[in-house]
């Protein structure tokens, strides 16, 4: 039908434009942090301490995802995102007066509270702004702008950088996070879930949700393994630069989420979840047997148009599968799932990669993420054996 075509009238009304403009400041700070390590091994810090920083900003998220979504279940979705805004703000500011790896660690850890503040927060009013039949379709446009971030701020982080210093990068990421809280506080009051029994949660919910968590949490495996190694992957096999697979992931991911977010909205999940977590592993079996350059394009697009129609897929599952008074915990379950498999998969095929190659632990994340589809391809089999049983009935 037509008015299934383009962006329904929702997405183009000012309260969501206003979403999509206030995420994407929100996610251009903590991504703007891409380019510091020049600035960090200036101060002696080695590789490993390096690392650390990532792991502080991960860990921190990780651990403030539940607190944060109780938060907008009591106060409402622009509020806390708005605070998560000004707690990245103060832990970019913080980067200019911090010395020490303690100082550095802290500041950085700061990000990642206000950062998942933000990623709970987004996705609740997002939802709350639209019906639920257009919920994948909101989560998919909104969830674009994360993406356009993750490619500028590097960009513009660099370019400071480069004609004036990183202290000014600091600032200006500190005063971009600040200009997003700002219009974040400008959005809808919106819903604020109140439960009728404190005592209903994760485990009331229905058995389907473990099976889709379980499902993120697979796929996630191969993203993990991508951002971890494949710069180191493609240098062993005398490729210089993985832009162009970086390039064309964010290309295709948002193309995707463009043009076909009300895909799963309106044929249903499963159909949408099976062939495209496939095609997740199909991009990752390309990667293991990388061995030119060009290869980058075909799987950078392949991977992000796969992961374009899966991930806001998976989350509208997630929310559709738990109470409705729980919905801010489902979508922080959700990201939960996908950080742990971030860290699990850094941790897990680092180690693989050592004593196997990459070339094996690539192929390994590959069937993990094939895993994922079989499962949604059972449920949705019994589904559907189920309907024609009870039409013969």
């Amino acid at each position: 039908m037509h008015h299934n075509r383009g962006l329904p009238a929702g997405l183009r009304q000012p309260p969501f434009v206003l979403l999509c403009v206030s995420i994407l400041l929100g996610a251009l700070a903590p991504n703007m942090f891409l380019v510091v390590p020049p600035y960090l091994r200036n101060l002696g810090l080695d590789e490993a301490r390096i690392g650390s920083m990532a792991g502080a900003f991960s860990l921190a998220s990780m651990l403030c995802l539940s607190p944060w979504a109780r938060a907008v279940e009591r106060f409402g979705g622009r509020g806390p995102m708005a605070v998560g805004m000004l707690f990245c703000a103060t832990g970019s500011l913080a980067f200019e007066w911090s010395k020490s790896l303690a100082e550095l660690l802290l500041a950085r850890a700061v990000q990642g509270v206000g950062w998942s503040a933000v990623l709970v927060c987004y996705s609740f009013i997002a939802t709350d702004l639209m019906p639920a039949e257009r919920m994948a379709q909101a989560l998919g446009v909104s969830g674009a702008f994360p993406l356009i971030a993750m490619a500028l701020g590097p960009a513009i982080g660099e370019l400071i950088a480069a004609h004036s210093s990183f202290q000014w990068l600091f600032r200006v990421a500190a005063l971009v996070a600040v200009l997003g809280a700002g219009l974040a506080l400008r959005l809808p009051r919106g819903s604020r879930l109140h439960r009728s029994q404190e005592s209903s949660g994760f485990r009331a919910w229905r058995p389907g949700i473990r099976r889709v968590l379980s499902a993120m949490f697979l796929v996630v495996t191969g993203f993990g393994a991508t951002v971890a190694f494949l710069a180191d992957h493609a240098a062993l096999r005398g490729i210089r630069s993985v832009s162009p697979f970086f390039t064309a992931y964010v290309v295709a991911t948002v193309i995707a989420r463009a043009t076909c977010g009300s895909l799963s909205d309106r044929v249903g999940r499963h159909p949408v979840l099976v062939p495209s977590l496939a095609g997740q592993a199909a991009a990752l079996v390309g990667l293991a047997f990388l061995s030119r350059g060009w290869q980058l394009w075909a799987t950078g697009l392949l991977f992000g148009f796969t992961h374009g129609l899966y991930y806001p897929a998976l989350i509208v599952s997630i929310v559709e599968r738990g109470p409705s008074e729980l919905r801010a915990r489902a979508v922080a379950s959700g990201y939960f799932a996908f950080a742990l498999g971030m860290s699990m998969s850094s941790l897990g095929n680092g180690v693989i990669a050592r004593h196997m190659g990459y070339r094996a632990a690539f192929l390994l994340v590959a069937i993990l993420v094939l895993i994922s589809s079989a499962m949604i391809a059972a449920e949705w089999r019994g589904q559907r054996d189920g309907i024609k049983e009870a039409g013969s009935a």
